[in-house]
């Protein structure tokens, strides 16, 4: 069945009834993302997996929902490295390419540096000398693996609108 992508929009600002069942799918999508990107995450304390959260567009047209570091971004700096990686081994279309070099505070609070199992100069040394942070793309790899099944959430919320 192919859907109307004008109709689906025209009754979505015409009536707040009808945007309930795209409320909920996006919610669900929300929830899916949010517990598999979690656990994608990589894990040393625990803050960047449990900031992971949800958040459906409150506007009375919402069509979208973001799953991520939302609104604690200044909280979590290194975010955006664990999904993209740095130096010359990142995958971000924007960011230059050139060889990174740790500061060795950056890893004063790292576990393993903080319980004096390994020497922040080493670790920062051995980062430079691999090239970079290896992307994780917790967030990108989740929506990759799990496209097919959004797309089927809100298609089957399109439906129940009876357009």
């Amino acid at each position: 069945m192919d859907i109307d992508a004008d109709a689906v929009i025209k009754k979505l600002h015409s009536d707040r009834f009808v945007r309930e069942p795209l409320r909920v799918a996006l919610n669900k999508i929300g929830r899916m993302g949010e517990t598999d990107s979690k656990r994608r995450a990589p894990v040393d304390f625990g803050r960047l997996r449990a900031s992971i959260t949800h958040k459906v567009d409150d506007q009375p047209m919402m069509l979208s929902v973001d799953i991520g570091v939302i609104g604690s971004s200044g909280e979590l700096p290194y975010a955006k490295y664990m999904e993209y990686g740095t130096g010359l081994t990142h995958d971000h279309p924007n960011w230059p390419r050139r060889v990174h070099v740790v500061p060795v505070g950056a890893l004063s609070n790292w576990g393993p540096v903080r319980r004096n199992l390994v020497s922040a100069g080493a670790v920062a040394t051995s980062i430079t000398r691999r090239g970079g942070l290896k992307p994780r793309r917790y967030l990108r790899g989740m929506l990759e693996d799990n496209s097919s099944k959004f797309i089927a959430i809100i298609r089957r919320a399109v439906r129940e609108m009876e357009l």
